[in-house]
């Protein structure tokens, strides 16, 4: 009797753990509704926790993707242009935690890609950053905590950097007088 009311009362316990876990809001932060987004798009938000996406384009039923336990920060290909809907939420939840609309830009032969250092990966504070086409000349901006440390102009691909602050970075590259970044990565630099 005692052992069967002690499994009673944690599993009203755990139930109630897991409502208030699965009614917390969790907000898209990263890209931000109604803007113009490239593919491959990074889609993140907070708290951070994992969450189910689904990514889907204004005309169609199904779903471009559904993915379960997906950690923020994570890229998503979406290969059709066009406006887009962007759903995250908890699973087993009724009813989604966030949804944001962007408009999917189309690649252009000028796409940049960064090759070097790879996504998620720890570098040394000096790194070599290289990207594909290689003979363009970027824009490049270090960011930690979302605060820019260093951008610098006219950058040419292979270029070795020293970054004297380690810590999770983010590394973006544009194209000269473009607004939005061409390519960005995340990295953990190391002493």
């Amino acid at each position: 009797m005692v052992r069967t009311l002690a499994l009673v009362a944690a599993s009203l316990i755990f139930g109630l753990q897991i409502g208030a876990f699965a009614a917390e809001k969790v907000k898209i932060t990263s890209p931000t509704a109604d803007t113009e987004v490239r593919s491959p798009l990074r889609i993140e938000w907070s708290p951070n926790r994992l969450m189910t996406v689904e990514i889907r384009h204004d005309d169609e039923v199904e779903p471009l993707t559904k993915q379960i336990n997906q950690p923020s920060g994570k890229k998503y290909v979406i290969a059709k242009p066009g406006r887009t809907e962007i759903k995250i939420w908890v699973e087993g939840a009724s009813e989604p935690s966030d949804v944001i609309w962007v408009n999917v830009k189309e690649k252009s032969s000028a796409d940049i890609q960064i090759t070097q250092p790879a996504e998620d990966t720890l570098v040394k504070t000096d790194f070599k950053l290289s990207w594909q086409p290689a003979n363009k000349k970027l824009t490049v901006g270090f960011y930690q905590n979302e605060a820019l440390l260093m951008k610098i102009k006219n950058v040419p691909s292979g270029q070795e950097f020293t970054l004297g602050k380690p810590g999770k970075t983010e590394i973006k590259v544009w194209v000269e007088g473009e607004a939005e970044s061409a390519e960005s990565v995340w990295v953990a630099v190391a002493k």
